[in-house]
């Protein structure tokens, strides 16, 4: 081959080397761009799922939380009523009659006189017996002589006592016959005659002397049976506060006051004075009280033995901490979907407790669920009732995510929304009975037992779920 036939040809395939080149080169980047086009562009493209956010349920006004039950706070009072029996022998003449006038025609000579006066007590009826015994003559225009003769009988009474309403007793005595012992009997033709003559002039004595003796009786009554002194005592000395433990104060708010009805026995009558109180649990120092003068007795005081409020304060922070350990970080499936909760957060609207509850997966976003709280007496807890969807999380949900609407969801959480306070009721009623157990001050002691607890409800406020349960049981008084 020439040298310029070489170099022709060489020209040639070298052209030819070039073309495939720049066809390489070209085919190459349609490769790229294709493989770009198709596996990285839809990554760098490709948008990340919204974020839902349900509105927040509008805030409502909080429930008021009802009148707490008063306590009744009962006083037994017993009355000894010997010294009332000594009064009246002490008082009443021996002697209550005296007349002589057989120096006169048709005249007579009676002397009546009184042994010790006794008394008993039959519920509230007081029963006296007056012994009498006198001698008697009497002349007669047809005898020569005056006849004479002797006798003895009981003369009773009854004093029937009620209190009025400035707490004075007042009492109301009647004759009620007498029992004759011996009477005068004459057994000849005078006999009769003198007989009733006896009677008449003894009731006629006897009715002038008793009515005096009457009066003299119910006023001796009236003045040992003033119960003012007693219960102002009492009303003041339950309004000190009675210290529980260090810092912590059971308060008695006295309201009413009434006595039942007297229950007299022998010579002692009993009565059982109720007080109707505001009872709470104070904590801090002594509690300032500005105490309340004795009222007058007032009618029909209503109430069911002793009754303390006793409150559980559940902070919403506390109870999300706690519901977050049960929830926070757990996935569930649902219909076939995904989810895990990644927040909880409680708060108070209306009669409700609010779970804001934050997911992530098939759905992410936040969500509102709602409950009513109630106690649970057997387990001493509060739970949810009737846990459901707010209504505006309900309208997004049927949007965008309707399998959470299943009742499989709401139950998860319902089952978890349970909190124990049976600690803190059990301080509270070791608290209560220690203050139903001791001395107010030298003169006056509390005594007193809870019985069960009884709840009144659970309430949501602007921080907290606040438990109150009702402490019943029975207090006393006891003066020294």
């Amino acid at each position: 081959m020439s040298e310029k036939n070489y170099h022709v040809k060489r020209k040639i395939n070298i052209r030819k080397y070039k073309l495939m080149a720049e066809l390489f080169v070209r085919h190459s980047k349609k490769t790229i761009y294709l493989f770009l086009s198709i596996i990285i562009l839809p990554l760098i493209t490709c948008k990340e799922e919204p974020e839902r956010r349900a509105d927040a349920p509008a805030q409502q006004a909080f429930q008021k939380i009802p009148e707490i039950p008063g306590s009744t706070i009962n006083v037994p009072i017993h009355l000894d009523f010997t010294q009332l029996e000594q009064m009246a022998n002490e008082k009443l003449p021996w002697e209550l009659i005296n007349e002589n006038t057989l120096h006169q025609p048709d005249g007579h000579k009676i002397k009546a006189t009184r042994e010790q006066v006794t008394f008993q007590f039959r519920d509230s009826l007081l029963n006296w017996h007056l012994p009498i015994k006198f001698d008697v003559c009497k002349k007669f225009s047809f005898l020569s002589e005056a006849l004479c003769c002797d006798g003895k009988f009981t003369q009773k009474f009854d004093t029937r006592i009620h209190l009025s309403t400035d707490w004075q007793l007042i009492s109301t005595t009647s004759q009620q016959g007498r029992n004759w012992h011996e009477r005068c009997r004459i057994n000849n033709i005078g006999g009769s005659l003198i007989d009733n003559f006896v009677t008449a002039i003894i009731d006629r004595g006897l009715n002038s002397y008793i009515g005096k003796e009457i009066q003299l009786l119910d006023q001796q009554i009236e003045e040992f049976g003033d119960l003012r002194p007693y219960l102002v005592d009492i009303w003041s000395d339950i309004q000190e506060p009675v210290r529980v433990q260090d810092s912590v104060w059971l308060l008695f708010s006295p309201e009413k006051v009434n006595v039942s009805a007297l229950d007299g026995q022998g010579k002692t009558v009993s009565v059982t004075v109720t007080i109707l109180a505001k009872t709470r649990l104070r904590t801090g120092k002594v509690p300032n009280i500005e105490t309340v003068a004795l009222p007058e007795r007032s009618g029909q005081v209503k109430g069911k033995g002793f009754q303390l409020a006793v409150e559980a304060d559940l902070s919403y922070s506390k109870a999300t901490q706690m519901l977050s350990r049960k929830l926070v970080g757990e996935s569930y499936s649902i219909k076939g979907e995904d989810i895990k909760i990644t927040g909880i957060h409680l708060f108070g609207s209306g009669k409700f407790l609010i779970i804001k509850t934050k997911l992530e997966g098939d759905f992410k976003g936040t969500i509102y669920l709602k409950g009513r709280p109630k106690f649970d007496a057997a387990t001493k807890a509060i739970y949810l009732d009737s846990l459901d969807f707010d209504l505006q999380t309900e309208n997004l949900l049927v949007k965008t995510a309707d399998w959470l609407l299943h009742e499989e969801f709401r139950h998860i959480v319902e089952t978890k929304t349970r909190w124990e306070i049976k600690n803190q009721l059990a301080e509270a009623e070791k608290l209560i009975e220690n203050g139903l157990n001791r001395n107010i001050n030298p003169q006056v002691s509390v005594q007193g037992s809870l019985n069960h607890l009884s709840p009144l409800g659970v309430y949501v406020t602007q921080n907290s779920l606040k438990a109150i349960i009702i402490a019943k049981g029975d207090a006393f008084l006891s003066l020294y």
